[in-house]
């Protein structure tokens, strides 16, 4: 099994929905990511995927989605604005980008997203994408 990866930041504004003190009012955070793709088997050229095209676009989404209040975007509606809840979001959104900039191989099974909002906490989500890109 081969594990390409890459990582990245960006600012996201949020407020917790409840009561979680200072939470519930808009903060930012800082979210360092890594994102990572599993592959069975490497494709013709000996790549498991093309870090190169991952990055383009990691920087897309980022130039897209920096500085955005999470609790505006239509998928967190009736969902807590949670770093989980983002982790999903976020990989979400760089699998459909991903897919959507030409082939991908069929190798790949699987992808990976951690997302730190500071030194020590961190929440992630993978996502079996075989057959799906």
């Amino acid at each position: 099994m081969y594990s390409v990866g890459i990582i990245g930041s960006l600012k996201i504004t949020h407020a917790l929905k409840g009561n979680f003190g200072k939470e519930s009012r808009p903060h930012q955070h800082r979210y360092r990511f890594e994102w990572s793709l599993r592959a069975k088997s490497l494709d013709d050229q000996g790549f498991a995927a093309d870090i190169a095209r991952m990055e383009a676009v990691r920087d897309r989404l980022i130039k897209r989605m920096n500085g955005i209040y999470l609790n505006d975007v239509a998928f967190f509606e009736g969902i807590q604005p949670s770093l989980e809840n983002f982790a999903t979001f976020f990989l979400q959104e760089l699998l459909k980008e991903f897919s959507s900039t030409g082939p991908v191989s069929p190798g790949i099974y699987k992808s990976t997203i951690q997302v730190w909002e500071s030194n020590t906490a961190w929440a992630s989500y993978e996502q079996d994408v075989a057959g799906t890109l």
